[in-house]
């Protein structure tokens, strides 16, 4: 089983990412950019179970004064935005922050995760294009050389 874990802010103004992606992203000239609000994301694989999940996203992943954490892909985190573009490395490239969340759980006292992933969810809204996307993700959102991204237009 794969968990997909994605963190965000409870309110947008505490985004510094958000703020200051917007900015270039604006400077590019995508002027019609409303909000972009990113999200740390967690692909946790193993046998953990959705009480673990919880347990994992209190004790580790989330500052619940300021944070909310969605689990496989409750569609609410989305709602209002018209794009998602979820970031994550390429097969091989080294990624610290996940040997730490690994090592997190297992000192919080669960086993049975054998692999965790990080990458960033990145939610827009605006009227854009998928062009326009794709040179936002190019340019601001993701390293083409070490990661892989993965698009998805809102209804």
């Amino acid at each position: 089983m794969i968990w997909v874990v994605r963190v965000s802010y409870k309110d947008e103004r505490f985004d510094p990412l958000g703020r200051i992606l917007k900015n270039d992203i604006l400077d590019l000239g995508f002027s019609s950019l409303e909000c972009i609000r990113s999200m740390p994301t967690y692909w946790i694989e193993g046998g953990a179970s959705k009480i673990e999940i919880e347990k994992i996203c209190k004790e580790l992943l989330i500052d619940e004064i300021i944070q909310d954490c969605w689990v496989n892909e409750n569609k609410e985190w989305s709602a209002g935005f018209n794009w998602i573009v979820e970031v994550s490395f390429k097969l091989g490239v080294t990624d610290p922050v996940a040997e730490s969340v690994k090592a997190g759980i297992e000192t919080i006292g669960i086993f049975g995760v054998e692999n965790v992933k990080t990458g960033m969810t990145y939610l827009l809204k605006g009227d854009l294009s998928e062009g326009d996307v794709k040179i936002i993700c190019n340019k601001c959102l993701a390293n083409p050389i070490i990661h892989n991204y993965k698009i998805v237009k809102i209804k």
